[in-house]
């Protein structure tokens, strides 16, 4: 017959580890969670052999053990002490005495604990004949031991768990610091009434600390209206199952009215009992700042690649039309002759023109850049500027008295300048007010950070602001967008503002737009400060009038065929001797075999392994007083930079007239070496 056994055990992991083990050897097995339970139910039914625990609630072991032995129908059956908290000799000598048949400490080997259990189901307990001999419950010093055990244990007890109080208070206090401290801001809310937050949830919305967060009554505002089902959804799942995490990509509202671009990671949680809603927020309005401008940049250069990929072909075609042009106007025999003659340069300049937009907003235009003051460029050029807005429009200055040299195009910066103005006079039809400012300013890592494209260091600025009808928000992000306008048909190319925002990006430096609509719009122009030691360079007050030549020696070296042959003619024809070279190892041949070359004027886009640029290097290292110009219409290829000519050599930009080529020679080489 299969032997019953009792368990007695107030812990649910021992009552199955040891139930487990039993019933595995094949005994049948009963549970009972402390002594009173074991005595209720062995009297009903009584086993063949108990187990039992001595530090349990209602009644303890050693009381169950007492009345174990008192009682005539289980005073028979073994009894085996398992016990964790009473492990001294003396606690094992007192339940001994007290009636027990075997001591054991938990844990016990299986096979210790199977051993004595079918050891006691064999042999019968030896207090089934031996009552009399058990120690008198009642006797006073059994008493004493008794309950000095017990007090022992519950004293152990008592300290165990103020250990345990001590690591909870603990491990709560570093959970406090681990939610107030991240840098993720973390809510907790049910039905969207705040239940947990910390600073840096506080601090996303604008907010100094939580305590804000939770004295809400309600926190829905702060998320976008669509969002809010989805949220609540989550407070429906089953707490603890992460798989029901949901990322949800929305809007968030700041207290200052302003919007947010935030990510939220929200999942079920139960709180104080009841499910409740975790929510994870981060905030990436910066992080959607800068991806949309890294959209911006990168189709602008798309953009770019497609005209810069023609950009030079195209010019050396217009640097043929246009001379050619000039040649017959000046050549020609009648009125109608020359007037035709003028339509066609007309056009070849427009298209010219048309041309160098696409450079400047692509970022390819060549630039020839150097240090210059702010205010003296936007002195000299107030006078075309007044002409061309207009007196409709009144227009104020206000100019630092001493900012540091900035290092650009002072060409390109004065046509950025013109081009401002002139988009600011079209937001005043009815005319307005222009202001135009000069400062300085140092641009810090906050400003960088909230500025996508910006980078630390000293600047020059240019501020123009209007006070026109301003820019809609929905379209404020195209503004310099490429071939984008919001004028009618005819009336602009959409290229001015690209242009604009080319040149600075080129030139290492930043654009930022405000506007309001109704209120005006403010561009800032942010040019870098030239290094310390540099001395600004005087402006250009105007063109040499007249074409002048000369009788040096030009080492002319162009690929293009076309080209080259028109070059040589116009050179020519004002006065100068002529080499000429298809490639760049040809022009080292040309200038090793000759000492009476004085200047080389040579493209920078040539095949043959040696290109404009590293010839004028080579050529410049070994003849150190040879005079270099360089030319080119497509600044992507191979000068220094973005569009930088290589230092100390000139340049002369793709196509240009008989008088700007003559000009320019004349001036490289009237230069003292």
């Amino acid at each position: 017959m299969t032997a019953r056994i009792l368990i007695v055990d107030d812990r649910e992991e021992n009552l199955y580890l040891l139930s487990t083990l039993l019933t595995g050897h094949g005994y049948i097995v009963e549970v009972a969670a402390d002594g009173a339970q074991a005595l209720t139910a062995a009297r009903s039914a009584p086993p063949d052999l108990v187990v039992s625990d001595l530090l349990m609630p209602v009644m303890d072991g050693y009381t169950l053990l007492r009345n174990w032995r008192e009682d005539p129908q289980l005073r028979s059956i073994g009894f085996v002490v398992y016990t964790a908290t009473f492990t001294s000799a003396e606690d094992e000598k007192l339940a001994l005495e007290i009636g027990a048949d075997a001591f054991l400490l938990k844990p016990s080997e299986p096979d210790v604990l199977l051993a004595v259990v079918k050891r006691l189901l064999q042999e019968p307990s030896p207090y089934s004949a031996l009552v009399g001999s058990r120690p008198d419950w009642d006797d006073i010093a059994v008493q004493k031991r008794y309950s000095a055990a017990l007090f022992r244990k519950l004293e152990s007890r008592m300290l165990e768990l103020e250990a345990g109080n001590t690591v909870i208070q603990r491990t709560n206090s570093q959970l406090e610091t681990l939610v107030s401290q991240a840098p993720i801001g973390i809510l907790v809310h049910r039905n969207f009434e705040p239940l947990v937050a910390n600073n840096a949830f506080a601090r996303i919305f604008g907010w100094a600390d939580r305590g804000h967060v939770i004295a809400l009554a309600e926190c829905g505002h702060l998320f976008d209206e669509e969002e809010h089902a989805r949220i609540i959804a989550c407070q429906n799942g089953e707490p603890g199952d992460y798989r029901r995490t949901d990322i949800i990509a929305t809007k968030g509202k700041h207290i200052s009215g302003g919007m947010l671009d935030i990510e939220i990671r929200a999942f079920p949680i139960e709180w104080t009992g009841q499910n409740a809603v975790c929510m994870m927020v981060t905030d990436v309005t910066s992080q959607r700042a800068t991806e949309a401008a890294l959209r911006q940049s990168q189709r602008i250069d798309a953009i770019g690649q497609l005209t810069g990929g023609v950009a030079h072909d195209f010019n050396n075609l217009l640097t043929v039309v246009i001379g050619s042009s000039e040649t017959l106007f000046d050549q020609a025999e009648s009125p109608g002759q020359r007037e035709l003659a003028a339509l066609i340069l007309q056009a070849a300049e427009q298209a010219s023109s048309l041309t160098r937009q696409l450079l400047a907003f692509s970022r390819r235009q060549p630039l020839a850049p150097q240090p210059f003051d702010i205010n003296a460029l936007i002195t000299q050029n107030m006078a075309l500027i007044r002409r061309t807005l207009g007196a409709q429009i009144e227009i104020v200055v206000n100019l630092m008295a001493e900012i540091e040299p900035v290092y650009a195009d002072p060409a390109q910066t004065a046509a950025a300048l013109l081009n401002l103005c002139i988009n600011a006079r079209d937001a005043m039809p009815e005319g307005g007010r222009l202001t135009i400012t000069g400062e300085s300013r140092r641009l810090t890592e906050d400003f960088c950070e909230t500025h996508p494209g910006a980078r630390l260091g000293n600047y020059a600025m240019i501020v123009v602001t209007d006070n026109g009808t301003g820019i809609a928000p929905d379209i404020i992000d195209r503004v310099f967008d490429p071939f984008f306008t919001t004028k009618d048909a005819g009336r602009g190319t959409g290229l001015g503002l690209s242009m604009v925002y080319g040149f600075v990006k080129q030139s290492a430096g930043y654009i930022d737009l405000r506007s309001d609509v109704g209120a005006g719009s403010s561009f800032t122009l942010y040019l870098p400060i030239a290094p310390a030691d540099a001395v600004a360079a005087p402006l250009p007050v105007g063109e040499a009038p007249e074409e002048q030549g000369g009788s040096e020696t030009i080492l002319l070296v162009e690929d293009n065929a076309l080209v080259r042959t028109h070059v040589k003619s116009l050179c020519e024809g004002l006065g100068y001797g002529i080499v000429t070279a298809g490639s760049g190892v040809e022009a080292m041949q040309i200038l090793e075999s000759r000492n009476d070359i004085d200047l080389v004027f040579t493209d920078v886009v040539m095949p043959g392994g040696l290109n404009g640029q590293e010839l004028g290097e080579r050529a410049r290292a070994r003849w150190p007083s040879l005079r270099i110009l360089l030319t080119s219409g497509y600044a992507h290829d191979a000068l220094v930079g973005e569009g930088r000519a290589m230092t100390g050599a000139k340049l002369l930009t793709k196509p240009y007239s008989k008088r700007q080529l003559a000009r320019r020679i004349r001036q490289v080489l009237d230069e003292v070496p």
